[in-house]
């Protein structure tokens, strides 16, 4: 009797441990979704919300996959399979990255611009000891039909920030680059030199932020 019992106790505990698996892959594998067609040009990546620093894994509608007329930089949506699609606004989420064609990881994190309560999502594009972004900008480019495709291009009114290790970000202002940028680079003296000297400009400040990461203060 006793030897029975305990046949039927494992039998249960297996069954449990396979059906927890089973759910697992319900939630997990975004590859065994049959609406999956539906998502082309969304890409594998995750999220990592502010609160708990929870890391949610699924398909990602990044910036570049969006329908330009659908593109909202002040949140990312993401599919999971077996659940309802889901809107993460930048006011609750830590960072997001996914990994572009050539299988760089690219990350967004949120930013609040002055004079705005809520924030949006800039992209890392330089790393380092010394971090750039950018916030994407919906241009609408005229075709030769007469109709319009919006891309999204670094053009003149795009919006840029540097950041030291954890600090916050700085905006790169155009009007104002070397007052703001010696003031951000006033414990480097070096830097604050070849600012002043204009060896670096608003139109080079990327190679300003390369040279940083590559040779510090000396």
């Amino acid at each position: 009797m006793k030897t029975t019992s305990l046949i039927l106790f494992l039998l249960v505990c297996l069954s449990g441990l396979a059906q927890g698996r089973k759910d697992a892959t319900v939630k997990d594998d975004v590859y065994s979704d049959p609406d999956l067609p539906k998502y082309t040009g969304w890409t594998q990546g995750y999220v990592v919300m502010q609160k708990n620093g929870d890391t949610i894994r699924g398909l990602l509608n990044t910036p570049l996959s969006s329908k330009f007329w659908l593109y909202d930089p002040a949140a990312i949506r993401m599919h999971r399979a077996g659940i309802k699609d889901k809107r993460y606004k930048a006011d609750d989420v830590a960072f997001y990255e996914y990994q572009d064609s050539s299988g760089l990881w690219i990350r967004y994190i949120p930013y609040q611009p002055m004079g705005d309560g809520s924030k949006v999502f800039v992209r890392r594009y330089i790393d380092g000891r010394c971090k750039a972004y950018y916030l994407p900008k919906l241009n609408t480019v005229a075709t030769a039909l007469g109709g319009t495709v919006g891309a999204l291009l670094a053009g003149p009114d795009t919006l840029f920030l540097i950041q030291k290790g954890t600090s916050s970000l700085w905006p790169v202002p155009r009007a104002g680059f070397r007052k703001d940028m010696m003031e951000f680079f006033q414990k480097c003296p070096e830097m604050v030199a070849m600012i002043k000297a204009e060896t670096f400009t608003y139109e080079t400040f990327e190679r300003m932020v390369h040279y940083y990461n590559e040779h510090g203060c000396r």
